[in-house]
């Protein structure tokens, strides 16, 4: 529920419209959830000015106690229903999904089904959202350039079949399926037959089994995007340049992301000092072959330059070389 003002001022805008330099913003106020125990504040910024305009979204969501207590054993994240619109033309919209490694998120597509494309096709719509950093207070107050930019879990699934299992249950547990809606980055429910209506919905999961002290305060960044007509990779370039004006705008001096050190792919593992060594070779092989598990930065681990950003054995065999044969240097950060 709201807390404090939500009106409107004289020019018809919310009360808490804020205006910068090169964003159109608007500040939510205070919500509290069920039991009054968290707060919630956010601010949405809208770039207003140069080829970023109104191509993508960055809002800053703050949580933190409200009854002065601490608290524990928290999932922090989002649910947008985004109905893209498809050759049902209804809010049920008939969607399918994919995920994008490199953003660590996944994305809903509109698809055609009834043969007559209309004014465009449904299938050059997509939207997506993904986490941009998070911080407590204290990490931000030691370090102002602190950002963990790996969500726990996104997922992308028919929201309808995950709404009708919630009611079913008429309490707070869902199916275990849905339980791993938290827990896992690789699923991606896809649509099961054209006649079948699927509405796709993104599920994303900041942080899991968290805690929150009494005077701690979570600051979480995240981008929507939309693309109205046109490809997967006008997609990715929304991403990439919300990417981009949030470490510019919103935490200007600071290197963030990958590939901000040599400007060379390699630094698999993440290393804090961008050496490209064996640990980074160790990394790869594990993503590969065994563990599977993500590098913390997919376009480091892109070492051959592969331009759709593909990660396989080409990858593993361009650091061997590099590390051991020719020495010659892994391609540049995309």
């Amino acid at each position: 529920k709201a807390v404090g003002d939500t009106s409107l001022n004289a020019d018809a805008k919310p009360s808490h419209h804020i205006n910068g330099s090169n964003y159109d913003g608007y500040f939510s106020g205070t919500a509290v959830n069920f039991d009054t125990s968290i707060a919630v504040e956010r601010t949405y910024y809208a770039p207003t000015g140069g080829a970023d305009s109104m191509d993508f979204v960055i809002t800053k969501t703050q949580y933190f106690s409200w009854n002065g207590s601490p608290h524990s054993n928290l999932i922090v994240g989002e649910f947008i229903d985004w109905d893209i619109y498809s050759d049902e033309g209804s809010s049920n919209a008939d969607d399918t999904c994919g995920v994008l490694d490199d953003f660590r998120t996944v994305y809903i597509r509109g698809v055609d089904t009834a043969g007559d494309t209309g004014c465009q096709p449904d299938s050059n719509r997509y939207a997506s959202a993904m986490l941009l950093g998070y911080y407590k207070s204290n990490e931000y107050t030691m370090n102002n350039c602190a950002n963990h930019a790996n969500p726990y879990g996104v997922w992308a699934l028919n929201v309808h079949e995950w709404f009708d299992s919630l009611v079913s249950t008429l309490d707070d547990t869902l199916r275990p399926d849905y339980h791993d809606l938290w827990d896992s980055l690789t699923a991606c429910d896809t649509i099961v037959a054209v006649d079948t209506v699927d509405d796709m919905a993104q599920f994303l999961t900041y942080v899991h089994n968290y805690s929150l002290g009494p005077n701690d305060t979570l600051t979480v960044y995240s981008a929507m995007t939309t693309v109205h007509n046109g490809t997967l990779a006008d997609l990715k370039a929304n991403l990439t340049a919300a990417k981009a004006w949030y470490k510019a705008n919103l935490r200007p001096g600071c290197n963030m992301f990958c590939c901000n050190g040599d400007g060379l792919t390699g630094n698999v593992d993440n290393d804090i000092d961008e050496l490209t060594d064996i640990g980074d070779l160790t990394a790869l092989i594990d993503y590969l072959f065994i563990t599977f598990t993500l590098p913390e930065c997919m376009e480091e681990a892109n070492i051959d330059g592969d331009p759709d950003g593909i990660v396989d054995i080409a990858d593993l065999t361009g650091l061997i070389d590099y590390l051991f044969i020719t020495f010659t240097p892994p391609a540049p950060c995309p």
